[in-house]
């Protein structure tokens, strides 16, 4: 009994962590964004949330190809010697990965910049911002370690130091008078670097070249498929961003994050649902299969859109003072688009019930589809309404690309569905 007791104390002490850790994050970058759109105005915080897509791009790579591998296969390894091997040979992919992609977004960037000037971005902000893609993702792969080796503690002091301390430094540098784009991503990544160096020398994971390609092997079977899938999803959101501020320009880009930002704070219980539902619906789906699995999703489903429902409505009420609030007055022409990213997320919420149906039951090539659709529909419907109704536009083209993936999966589920009646 003692026994059980120090078991379920020691679990749920984790869950405590690792909600306060996603709580922190979530927290910490919402106010990076407000503190990054006040200080930099809306055409120069355009132009870093422009670069810092480029960064999320890169991070998809990542996260395919050896995070999300390491999440499924580390945790299935019962020998502690050969787990400790696994771990190695993945910190010697991530520092070689990090480094060959930092060194072609540096060259390829040169090149763009050379031939095309976009968005009025000087060329001299590439070295700061491949050092923060080097350092950020090396930071993000010690937190999801910690995540695997469950230290929810230790990715909560980590992080802390992570995000607060760039936070620190954007303050800092305000005072001083030397805020910039540039500056802006120095701060990233000396505070992602800091945090990294001291979580790596902690754990002493050190780099083993031997143990890299088996590792390397394990990962590609793993995460070959989700590399496609991750660039498709990039596509339909910071690509249709790319896209429109294109052709309208890096004000209009700093104009949406600041009203995404805004709903941002409602990416804590998508964050919250990962961790839970999955794990619940393979549950119901292993004891009662499709009728469990499709009574227990309809439930999370309707009681869930319920709750979602009261803050999408007050933040939708209020999206001007709120916008205005948070960034200032010469953000207040972009809080009509709060509205619209409001019912992006509520859409969303249902989509991703979807997607959970479709993991559980194995059927992952269903969710690729979807994503291909729904990216299609974004591009289309961005090039139709962004040149009329511009801000508005893409915004738009969101709302039809998120309802378009909600309708494609809820006629993809139906088959399954009709097999349960």
């Amino acid at each position: 009994m003692s026994k059980f007791f120090h078991l379920w104390l020691k679990r749920y002490s984790q869950v405590k962590w690792v909600l306060a850790d996603q709580i922190m994050v979530s927290g910490m970058n919402f106010l990076t964004g407000v503190l990054l759109a006040r200080f930099l105005g809306v055409e120069s915080y355009g132009q870093f949330v422009l670069l810092y897509a480029v960064l999320l791009y890169v991070n998809v790579l990542q996260v395919a190809l050896i995070i999300a591998p390491m999440i499924s296969i580390a945790p299935q390894i019962s020998s502690d010697a050969e787990r400790n091997k696994y771990f190695k040979g993945l910190i010697t992919l991530q520092l070689l990965s990090s480094f060959i992609l930092s060194i072609i977004i540096f060259s390829g960037g040169q090149v763009v910049e050379k031939h095309y000037h976009l968005w009025n971005v000087d060329v001299n902000i590439l070295l700061p911002l491949t050092t923060t893609i080097l350092f950020f993702q090396l930071q993000d792969w010690l937190r999801r370690y910690y995540f695997v080796c469950r230290k929810g503690k230790a990715v909560f002091i980590n992080d802390g130091i992570s995000y607060g301390g760039q936070i620190a430094l954007l303050i800092l540098l305000y005072r001083l008078g030397s805020l910039s784009i540039a500056n802006a991503f120095w701060a990233i990544a000396l505070s992602s670097a800091i945090a990294f160096l001291i979580g790596i020398l902690t754990e002493k994971i050190w780099p083993v070249l031997g143990y890299a390609l088996p590792a390397l092997r394990r990962s590609w079977q793993f995460g070959r498929d989700l590399l496609l899938s991750g660039q498709i999803y990039w596509a339909s959101s910071q690509g249709i961003l790319i896209f429109g501020a294109t052709i309208l320009g890096a004000k209009a880009a700093g104009g949406i994050r600041a009203a995404q930002n805004i709903v941002g704070p409602i990416n804590i219980l998508f964050q919250g649902m990962e961790n839970i539902i999955p794990i619940q619906a393979a549950q119901h789906y292993g004891q009662h299969q499709l009728p469990g699995l499709k009574n227990y999703l309809k439930k999370v489903s309707l009681l869930g859109g319920l709750l979602l429902a009261v803050p999408c409505v007050i933040i939708a009420c209020f999206s001007q003072q709120l916008i205005e609030l948070a960034y200032g007055e010469s953000y207040a022409d972009y809080g009509t688009l709060i509205v619209w990213q409001v019912i992006i997320a509520f859409i969303g919420f249902f989509r991703l019930q979807a997607f959970y149906f479709f993991r559980t039951i194995g059927c992952t090539k269903e969710i690729l589809l979807n994503t291909i659709v729904a990216s299609i529909v974004a591009f289309i419907f961005t090039g139709v309404f962004v040149y009329r109704l511009q801000e508005t536009g893409i915004m738009l083209a969101l709302v039809f690309s998120e309802a378009a993936g909600l309708i494609f999966a809820l006629k993809a589920a139906r088959k399954y569905f009709d097999k349960v009646k």
